[in-house]
């Protein structure tokens, strides 16, 4: 079932690539960062969840590093996110204030706020190191909870498209994907409650370390593998964390693979767990959230915040 209202966009429009989307702009050591939600980077009307926690992570990495009172810390690295969504944010201005919360000679950590309006629409707190040379300690084998990673020359184009409803989620084109083998759209039948993807910028560009926060949240919702789940569907975040291993080369990643799983999915609520692992199959990014499973009546244009151009029945709406 079709999603009753979708954005739409104009033949001449210009979709923008990860580093433009993430751009922000601030007067140096204020804090506060000058954002530009990006109608092309949303799910239905929403602005995606990972997308919002990647524009965080990009703007905290420049504070830690350009602060005159954090950048001697030599702490450029984030090693943990966790954010927490309040209020669906919109496409256009947003404002991102960055407060120190404690500074240490190891780590530091900081608190962030996204704010439309009068609104705060999400929170987080982010702490960083230096990966390179304050890291000392034990290195101890442990036993992965899941196979290590289909290897990349193994992996398919999924066809048809990923996503049955693809076109009401432009956040997704934004991403190439691979699949292993016989599994459609990176799940099987008989494990519909995993997912299995590698996954590049269709811009070209290079992953970096703020592009694990866009990554941990795109994916195909695993509910969509169930037939219980006969109509579309919104699955708004609740709360995100991502804890960070590694850092990114100097050239970045041309891809990472994603495992995508779920403990439980129980009364519209579900954790979502991601694993993301190099081609060397080395982890590089963990991170847990809570979703939950509504109608796609409720991601839809608000009174004074969009423009309408239908009125349901199908009509496309611009944003």
């Amino acid at each position: 079932m079709p999603w009753k209202n979708k954005p739409t966009f104009d033949a001449d429009f210009q979709h923008s690539g990860f580093t433009a989307a993430i751009a922000t702009s601030s007067e140096s050591g204020s804090g506060v960062y000058n954002a530009d939600l990006k109608r092309d980077w949303c799910i239905g009307f929403v602005p995606h969840g990972g997308y919002l926690t990647a524009l965080l992570l990009s703007a905290s990495t420049d504070y830690m590093q350009t602060h005159p009172s954090l950048a001697p810390l030599d702490q450029p690295h984030p090693i943990h996110i966790a954010v927490s969504f309040f209020r669906a944010c919109v496409p256009g201005p947003a404002l991102v204030t960055l407060t120190p919360v404690k500074t240490g000679r190891a780590y530091t950590f900081l608190r962030a706020s996204l704010t439309q309006g009068t609104d705060v629409r999400l929170e987080s707190v982010l702490a960083f190191t230096n990966l390179t040379t304050l890291q000392h300690g034990p290195t101890l084998a442990t036993l992965p909870e899941r196979p290590t990673p289909h290897r990349l020359r193994d992996c398919v184009q999924p066809e048809p498209p990923l996503g049955r409803i693809i076109d009401v989620r432009p956040a997704m084109w934004k991403l190439r994907y691979r699949v292993p083998r016989g599994a459609a759209d990176g799940s099987t039948d008989d494990v519909k409650c995993v997912r299995e993807q590698w996954v590049s910028l269709v811009d070209g560009e290079r992953i970096v370390t703020s592009t694990l926060g866009f990554l941990a949240d795109m994916f195909q919702p695993l509910p969509e593998n169930y037939p219980e789940t006969v109509r579309s569907n919104w699955y708004p975040t609740l709360s995100l964390s991502i804890e960070i291993k590694r850092v990114a080369p100097p050239e970045g990643w041309e891809w990472l693979f994603c495992r995508v799983h779920s403990r439980e999915i129980r009364n519209g609520r579900m954790d979502i767990n991601v694993d993301i692992f190099d081609e060397e199959s080395r982890l590089v990014a963990v991170a847990h959230q809570v979703a939950i499973i509504v109608t796609s009546d409720r991601n839809r244009p608000r009174g004074g915040e969009q423009k309408e151009g239908g009125k349901g029945k199908g009509e496309g709406v611009k944003l």
